[in-house]
């Protein structure tokens, strides 16, 4: 197909692609989404599942066994309770929801749909606090005295966890600076020495976040109104692809609306930017240095994805030559001083880079077609990435100077091979104290296409169910924390080079212009995607062999074999699709369940051992189902990204097709 001569209705299509997804946002907002999450179809949050009550009350209330076993009833009578609600007025509400499809939604409408929506989340608050009010009843008056902190914990995951709530702050999810505090190895004093500023924040956070939902909503409302008072209230779908000069007058409509009514919303948004960053540089003068780097790095890797790692490799050699045993002191302590002026000349540039990204996110609309500016902004980037790699350049430089070239590069691949510290653990070690893998914290998530590690809360659950002894669970601690230090060499890496590759496709020419490179860049990312999900199963089935050669017993091989199934299936669901076109067509509804979660939120008691039984005599299906509904997904993906390797928006005044 030429693309010069594509039609006016196809490139109007293109051009207008963001705003006519926004308006087909207005369209399926009061849609209810069947099968598209556990519980209630993404329009409600899910109930507290097991694994949520375990995260939450062990970080705040600690509870003993005999406490556990109390609250395991209450939890069991929550879900029968949450069961009625979800089968009685959600899904009566979705129902009414799904008679409104195919058109926009009058004000009317709308305003009835938000004040549903509220009535809703105030029963599923009532049932939250009951639950909550139970569980302090068995508490003693040291942990109770958590439990407000408990409660706000619960009102940020009902804040920010539905689907609707994702998609209103623009798909992803509110960094949370007190659940990342909690992985890290902090001593009672350290933790005590912020505690009073992470509850603060976490009452600052919660607060902002319910604002940011309000105001997302009611943006939604002032969209359809300002359309309803244009006269667009009656358009469709149909009439957006048939009608393009009706459909262009529509986009200015919504437009100029979404600049007046959208402003809110940003500023909502820009507030939650503000604490997370301003607590950070609390967190990062009362942390020990190497914990708050590690703080700062989960921070980044969740709330500034864009900012690339760094090559650790000179990082890994100079805490190598820290923890050495045959270097002399004077070097051992030069190397440590020149690690922590790098770590400050890079904390300062990473600064910068991430106001620039704040300034930049604070005046951003869905309708910001202006290639002059977004050059500018990727050039200022670019000068700060230039910046970063220059400063790093010259800490090799430095490195090479105090050991000599041929002590670098040794220390470089011996702590490549090594299972120590893994990249940016944080940890400079003394030279008598070897790192503590059993106590490992749970390392950044990988993002996107790289399968997410198997977590702290995981394993927490496995000895739930397990309860191995002692001497077993300690075998378990010290498995998974050498799980995870080669997760970070071994996994960890791929979500980088997956970036970089993508932007290969996507990205900026060395004047600013867009480009697009040929087929075999896509089969590029493809390719590391396939490697980077090699190695997670690989490394997940060495960690399980060890749970069952030497944590369980024989008779609990039924419990190691829904571990296996669980984790199996968490790791071979579908990405999601990376391409600029597609619209979602290769995401599967049912690829989001969870069967699990699901027997979880619904069933208590012996109902569901039965369940999970059922399950597994349904494993192999599963796992297979599940490996073949991964691979057809990647393969519709790979179709979509070369599609766009083809044709590629170069701006809001048309399209153009770049040549492979």
């Amino acid at each position: 197909m030429d693309g010069r001569h594509t039609s006016r209705r196809g490139m109007l299509r293109v051009r207008f692609a963001p705003l006519f997804a926004l308006a087909q946002a207005l369209l399926i907002l009061a849609l209810g989404r069947s099968a598209a999450a556990q519980g209630t179809s993404g329009q409600f949050p899910d109930p507290v599942s097991s694994r949520d009550l375990l995260v939450i009350l062990d970080r705040y209330v600690k509870p003993d066994p005999e406490q556990w076993t109390a609250i395991e009833r209450f939890h069991d009578t929550y879900k029968a309770e949450f069961a009625a609600l979800r089968e009685g007025d959600i899904d009566k509400f979705l129902q009414d929801a799904r008679s409104m499809q195919g058109r926009m939604p009058s004000t009317k409408q709308m305003e009835d749909y938000i004040h549903r929506m509220d009535r809703i989340n105030d029963r599923i608050r009532t049932l939250d606090n009951r639950l909550i009010d139970q569980i302090q009843t068995v508490l003693r008056d040291d942990q109770i005295t958590q439990v407000p902190r408990v409660r706000l914990a619960r009102e940020r995951q009902v804040y920010t966890g539905s689907m609707m709530s994702r998609a209103l702050a623009g798909g992803g999810r509110t960094s949370d600076l007190s659940q990342i505090v909690s992985t890290l190895e902090l001593s009672p004093e350290e933790a005590a020495a912020i505690d009073r500023e992470c509850a603060t924040y976490e009452t600052q956070l919660t607060r902002a976040a319910g604002k940011l939902r309000d105001a997302t909503m009611r943006m939604f409302a002032d969209l359809i109104a300002a359309l309803e008072a244009a006269g667009f209230g009656d358009m469709g779908p149909e009439d957006m692809a048939n009608d393009p000069d009706r459909m262009q007058r529509m986009m200015e409509v919504i437009k100029e609306a979404y600049a007046a009514v959208g402003r809110r919303t940003a500023e909502r948004a820009a507030d939650i930017v503000e604490i997370n960053r301003r607590t950070l540089r609390a967190f990062s003068t009362q942390l020990p240095p190497d914990q708050a780097r590690k703080l700062r790095g989960t921070f980044l890797a969740e709330s500034y994805p864009q900012i690339q790692q760094l090559d650790p490799s000179v990082e890994l050699a100079l805490r190598a030559a820290i923890r050495s045993t045959t270097l002399p002191d004077d070097q051992r302590a030069a190397a440590e001083a020149m690690l922590r002026s790098f770590f400050a000349t890079d904390d300062s540039i990473v600064d910068k880079m991430m106001d620039l990204a704040d300034r930049t996110r604070a005046g951003a609309t869905p309708f910001d077609f202006d290639p002059a500016a977004m050059e500018a902004q990727q050039k200022s980037m670019q000068e700060l990435v230039d910046e970063r790699n220059k400063a790093m350049e010259g800490f090799r430089a430095q490195a090479e100077a105090l050991l000599g070239r041929e002590i670098l590069e040794r220390l470089m691949a011996d702590a490549a091979a090594s299972d120590g510290n893994g990249v940016g653990s944080g940890d400079i070690a003394p030279v008598d104290r070897e790192p503590d893998s059993a106590q490992a914290p749970e390392p950044p998530r990988p993002r996107g296409p790289v399968p997410p590690s198997i977590g702290v809360a995981e394993i927490g659950d496995w000895t739930r169910r397990l309860a191995p002894p002692a001497e077993r669970k300690a075998i378990l601690d010290t498995a998974h924390g050498d799980y995870l230090d080669r997760w970070q060499k071994e996994v960890a890496p791929f979500a980088q080079k997956i970036a970089d590759a993508q932007r290969r496709i996507y990205g900026w020419g060395e004047s600013g212009e867009n480009f697009s490179p040929d087929e075999s860049s896509v089969d590029e990312v493809y390719e590391l995607r396939r490697q980077a999900i090699d190695a997670a199963n690989r490394m997940d089935a060495e960690l399980m062999a060890i749970v069952r050669e030497f944590v369980a017993t024989e008779a609990q091989d039924r419990d190691v074999r829904l571990i296996e199934l669980r984790r199996l299936l968490r790791v071979g669901r579908p990405e999601d699709s990376m391409s600029w076109i597609g619209f979602g067509r290769t995401e599967s509804n049912e690829a989001s369940l969870d069967l699990f979660e699901i027997v979880d939120q619904a069933l208590h008691g012996n109902d569901n051992g039965v369940a999970e039984l059922i399950i597994l005599d349904h494993a192999d299906r599963l796992a297979e189902t599940t490996r073949q509904l991964a691979d057809a997904t990647r393969d519709a993906q790979r179709l979509q990204e070369r599609l766009s390797s083809v044709f590629f928006l170069s701006s809001m005044g048309g399209w153009f097709p770049i040549s492979p």
